[in-house]
């Protein structure tokens, strides 16, 4: 069933600042981001309603998620973007640089986790100049960038890091907004934790550098950002199999037990997301190990 998302009852401002060297007869607006988002990117929440979810306090969860991820793919229609920066984990890296910006024209790909999910597709149209402009604005920053360019600038390959919080903004896409998708490494979840801490300050500073070149451009941008919270809630909450066993894709064996930092940890990022707390993203960066 989809769910039917309820009308913004503001739309989101624009903030247009007019640059000051335009002429009366030419007036060219440069505009910083037009707004920003963290959506997660579990392929559970796209069909609440599946089999191995139905009933199950695992489905009402996902349920909320799912329709929340809705509503604010209609907020986020109502911002009129032009472009999305699409940050992922998920996506690909190089060992060469922390940040990798996807320099083909196109991007395609499904939910696909672990062999389920894959009938849901996305395609999207990629801003291949503002992909280049971007990455020469970082680099000139001093910032460990690359650009990757998969298949002769043909499709790119999406998966679930990007194709699940993509999959919400479908009026968004048929609009004509376009993706610029940003990989940020390592690889693992684990290894990104390991050096979340120690990267904060370099990460804090490509956000800044990405708000700046977002302010010189003349196109509506919007920051998306794909994201999971704790994975350490333990097995008891996972999916289960048609004979009623857990399906073990989704078991943490490191993990059976909730881990007792789980809960705090996403308490910080829900605080620092909501308030700007510089004290909630301290305590949420000194978790992610754990959680």
């Amino acid at each position: 069933r989809r769910y039917d998302p309820p009308t913004p009852s503001q739309p989101a401002r624009s903030h247009l600042q007019p640059a000051p060297t335009c002429s009366p007869l030419a007036r060219v607006f440069y505009m910083p981001l037009v707004g920003a988002a963290i959506m997660p990117h579990g392929a559970l929440i796209l069909d609440p309603e599946r089999s191995e979810m139905a009933g199950t306090p695992l489905g009402g969860a996902a349920r909320r998620l799912h329709e929340a991820c809705f509503a604010a793919g209609c907020a986020v229609r109502a911002a009129h973007p032009h472009l999305f920066i699409l940050y992922t984990p998920h996506g690909l890296h190089s060992d060469s640089a922390d940040m990798c910006i996807y320099q083909n024209s196109s991007a395609s790909g499904s939910c696909d986790w672990m062999g389920a999910w894959g009938e849901y597709r996305v395609s999207v149209q990629c801003d291949a100049a503002a992909a280049r402009s971007l990455l020469t604005a970082l680099q000139a920053g001093g910032h460990s960038a690359a650009g990757l360019t998969a298949f002769s600038g043909y499709d790119a390959p999406l998966r679930w890091g990007e194709c699940v919080p993509l999959s919400f903004l479908g009026p968004a896409l048929s609009d004509g907004a376009k993706v610029v998708v940003l990989s940020h490494g390592p690889a693992g979840t684990l290894e990104r934790a390991a050096v979340v801490a120690s990267r904060r300050s370099a990460t804090a500073a490509v956000g800044e550098a990405i708000h700046d070149w977002a302010a010189g451009e003349e196109q509506r941008v919007f920051l998306l950002i794909s994201a999971d919270l704790a994975h350490v809630h333990g097995n008891a909450r996972a999916p289960r199999r048609a004979d009623g066993v857990p399906d073990p894709r989704y078991l943490n064996a490191r993990y059976a037990s909730p881990h007792a930092c789980a809960e705090p940890f996403e308490r910080a990022v829900a605080r620092w997301v909501e308030t700007g707390s510089t004290a909630a993203l301290d305590g949420a960066v000194r978790l992610p190990r754990e959680a």
